[in-house]
């Protein structure tokens, strides 16, 4: 048959004759669309040859398979919407009553309550599943051994590791003749990436297996804004200084897209999806074959990720630096936690989650409506922005910035406040060890036997290889290694370069260390217990244990498979991990779904066996970041209220709460535990273990003012009087964490990161400006001169200044001596002005200084 004699009647017919039964009409047009779109390629690219039937018998096949399978998944995305509505309605009118406002929060951000799932939240599921991503991504290659390890974090085999993903299951591609260690590297991302794509697959996504895959493609928002349209499309299409095109069209759009005006806009679509977050009006699902209300909005755009299909792994490589993150191991990583991210939204609120949880707010209104609880619709109402303002932390929103120029001066504010403010964050997280205790007590432990295991883990490092795989399988990885520790007290997130100068110097501080040992020690405790409580059923538990694994969703029959699964075994002592769930036969788990009135199909089997393991896994990292205190989704939407950086309020407001994640984390999580987690317990216990907090945490407080100030070669703080006690133990507790943000705005001269009155109130960038203006006056006052003002103010304005093992050496060695150059009797008046002060002397006296 020619050309001339194909026409749409035929298209029809080979449709209805070929692959079309069962379809209804809005789904048969769809695909006859698409047979015309493959037909018009096949001509243009064949020129009318008498071949085009046969080509194009296999094109419809090809589409109509597909077309098929979309059919599915929008049955199966109507079918999983609905179910995470009517099970989240459920739960908030029945685990909830009376509190329905609260439930829904839950349902984001969790909440401290002693009730079923109320810590298996959206928020705390996304950090599991991207740390277990991560973590087994870092300890398989950290297992390949530490050349490995250094080639992938430094970067300097990036070219070859994206050749050797570009010849993975590749047929178009030659084999990858790099080097080996390449190739072992490329190897082990690729297992990753397909174990996400089959978790998002799933949970609610159809995303096919594409060769030539690298990583998600990665885009720097601020990069593309600033080039515009033009410039990044003309870098695609002409491929910059190298002259040669970055795109395979042939594989974008299957093809289809054969003219220049096809492709702008397609590109034109993709710019504005990239960006903004959405498409362009006039450009409606240009980016997809699929409607978004085929698999739902997040799972759509999971698909979309790979639109843009680069014609080999040195075009993806050249297009990654000029307009993306330009680093493969922090591509490959934010891959994954986006995958994670969007995986878990799916699996709590369906593959359409924004809208899906609008609609249950609405369900939940009206039945309360219905029910004529007016006061508790008035509660729901009141509390709509503060739901809005989670739902955004949980979804991404807020990555869309606002202006990008600005939020880019932001960031870059804010990340040298840090790196001026923080030298000595070490010496103020010594209360982390009652905090970490704390939490183990919370879990039926013993405070001070988990304070001594604890400081006892810190004390071997990081632990083995064995250790670290353990460790992967808890969902748990180093920060130093592969995020940003600086989020753990400025609640700011920083990517690329700045991330890495932050790493860096908070390496040099030591607080990688730090918390990479404690949230190591912290992991493996949980574990360890686990694996002895695997000898006990429910009823044998202890009232703690049951209580833990009932606040993420785990029951007396849950407890009961994941317990039947196998421990594994490190350093000489056995752990329970996610993993132990796959020791568990098919028959057990169908077993249970029988008794819940469900088929054992494979697909109910599979989502059952990753249900057990996610719940296990979101237990003990959600609790590692109550042991080793870390802000959460529900902290950063009290500091962000929604805002997205770039926004004149939202970069004010970043400002402001500018180190004040921690202390609001304490309030919000700590507290929050001893007196609404242990609700069940009686309020005397809640009041005597929070007690027992509080002291611990003023003590090590008043640790690390002590350690503080003899590095800076002063005597401790001695209180002579019962005023003077009362001071001292004060900034000890604002010290220690255990007034939080109060215990700042009372005692100003101690807080936690070492700044004022001014700095609590407006932030370190605007406050300290204030701060440091009353200080020029305090010191021109008492008699220093304008030299040795403005040389103390360029020095404490640099970066690293006041690293703990930097600064004292540099200013007992050259500073005093400095300053007295320029105006002798410095040091004499700087003695008097801290006995008068906080009544100390120095215990150290300058070089060169009489």
């Amino acid at each position: 048959m020619s050309q001339t004699t194909m026409d749409n009647g035929d298209c029809v017919d080979l449709i209805r004759n070929g692959v079309a039964v069962g379809m209804d009409d809005d789904e048969l047009l769809g695909l006859f669309e698409q047979v015309k779109k493959t037909r018009q390629a096949l001509e243009h690219k064949q020129g009318g040859v008498d071949n085009i039937e046969r080509a194009l018998q296999e094109a419809v096949a090809q589409a109509g398979d597909r077309q098929i399978l979309e059919a599915a998944a929008k049955k199966r995305a109507l079918a999983l919407q609905a179910t995470a509505r009517l099970k989240s309605v459920d739960y908030v009118l029945s685990t909830f009553a009376g509190q329905e406002e609260k439930g829904l929060s839950t349902l984001l951000v969790g909440s401290n309550y002693a009730k079923d799932s109320t810590r298996f939240s959206v928020d705390a599921q996304q950090l599991s599943l991207g740390g277990h991503y991560v973590g087994g991504l870092l300890a398989d290659i950290t297992a390949l051994g530490d050349t490995h390890l250094e080639l992938f974090r430094r970067g300097v085999m990036d070219g070859d590791v994206a050749r050797a993903l570009w010849a993975l299951d590749n047929p178009e591609a030659k084999a990858f003749k790099g080097p080996k260690e390449a190739a072992e590297v490329a190897g082990i991302i690729h297992k990753w990436q397909e174990k996400a794509r089959g978790d998002a697959n799933l949970s609610g996504a159809l995303i096919g297996k594409l060769p030539g895959y690298i990583v998600r493609q990665s885009h720097n928002r601020s990069k593309l804004r600033r080039a515009g349209f033009e410039a990044w499309r003309s870098f695609l299409t002409e491929g910059g200084e190298s002259g040669t095109p970055l795109l395979d069209w042939e594989k974008i759009q299957d093809g289809t897209l054969t003219t220049d005006q096809q492709r702008r806009d397609f590109l034109y679509a993709a710019f504005n999806h990239i960006t903004v977050g959405r498409e362009n009006p006039q450009t409606p699902n240009s980016l997809s074959g699929m409607k978004a209300s085929t698999v739902g909005n997040i799972a759509i755009k999971m698909s979309q990720e790979r639109v843009l299909h680069f014609a080999d792994a040195d075009a993806w490589a050249s297009y990654n630096s000029q307009f993306g993150v330009g680093n493969l191991r922090e591509a490959v990583i934010n891959g994954l936690m986006s995958s994670a991210q969007s995986t878990a939204l799916m699996r709590a609120l369906g593959p359409s989650p924004q809208h899906n949880f609008n609609s249950i707010v609405n369900d939940v209104r009206s039945a309360l409506y219905t029910r004529g609880d007016t006061d508790g619709v008035a509660r729901l109402d009141n509390a709509r922005r503060a739901l809005s303002n989670q739902i955004k932390e949980v979804d991404g929103s807020l990555n869309f910035e606002g202006n990008a120029s600005a939020a880019a001066i932001g960031r870059t504010i804010r990340m040298w406040q840090n790196m001026t403010k923080l030298g000595k964050v070490l010496m103020s997280s010594f209360s982390d060890i009652p905090l970490f205790s704390g939490e183990f007590a919370y879990q039926g432990r013993s405070f001070f036997g988990s304070m001594l295991e604890g400081m006892g883990g810190m004390l071997k490092g990081r632990g083995t290889v064995e250790q670290q795989k353990i460790l992967s399988q808890l969902g748990v990885f180093f920060d130093g290694m592969a995020a940003d520790v600086t989020a753990r007290f400025s609640g700011d997130e920083l990517p690329g370069r700045m991330t890495r100068m932050q790493n860096i110097f908070f390496k040099l501080n030591g607080l990688q260390w730090w918390t990479d040992t404690w949230r190591k020690s912290a992991a493996l405790m949980m574990s360890h217990d686990l694996a002895l409580d695997r000898a006990l059923d429910w009823p044998a538990l202890s009232m703690q244990r049951k209580r833990l694994l009932s606040m993420y969703g785990i029951d007396a029959e849950r407890w009961e498979i994941i317990r039947s699964g196998e421990t594994r075994a490190a350093d000489g002592r056995d752990y329970l991990t996610p993993d132990a769930v796959n020791d568990v036969s098919d028959n057990v788990l169908a077993d249970y779904l029988k008794r819940q009135g469900q088929d054992a199909t494979p697909a109910r089997l599979d989502n059952l066996r990753f249900d057990l393991q996610n719940q296990l896994r979101t237990m003990i990292r959600d609790r590692l970041d109550f042991a080793v205190l870390t802000p959460d989704g529900k902290t950063r939407s009290y500091v962000r209220q929604g805002t997205a950086a770039g926004t004149g309020v939202g970069e004010a407001l970043r400002f402001v709460m500018q180190f004040k994640s921690f202390p609001l984390a304490f309030m919000q999580k700590t507290m929050g535990r001893e007196f609404i987690g242990r609700a069940n317990e009686g309020k005397g216990a809640a009041f005597l273990n929070f007690s027992r907090l509080f002291l611990m945490t003023t003590l090590f407080g008043y640790g690390s003012m002590t350690a503080k100030e003899w590095l800076a070669g002063k005597t401790p703080r001695i209180p002579e009087d019962a005023e003077s006690f009362k001071k001292i133990a004060m900034a000890a507790a604002a010290q220690g964490g255990g007034l939080g943000i109060y215990g700042d705005f009372l005692f100003g001269e101690a807080n936690r990161m070492g700044g004022g009155f001014g700095n609590t109130i407006l932030g370190p960038t605007l406050g300290g400006t204030i701060t440091d203006v009353e200080n020029l006056y305090k010191r021109l006052r008492d008699g220093d001169s304008v030299a040795q003002t403005a040389t103390r103010a360029v020095i404490n304005a640099t970066p690293g200044n006041n690293l703990w093992w930097f600064r004292t050496g540099f200013d007992y060695a050259i500073g005093y001596s400095l300053f007295e150059s320029m105006k002798p009797g410095f040091y004499a008046r700087t003695k008097r002005r801290v006995e008068r002060e906080n009544n100390q002397t120095f215990w150290m006296r300058p070089i060169g200084v009489n």
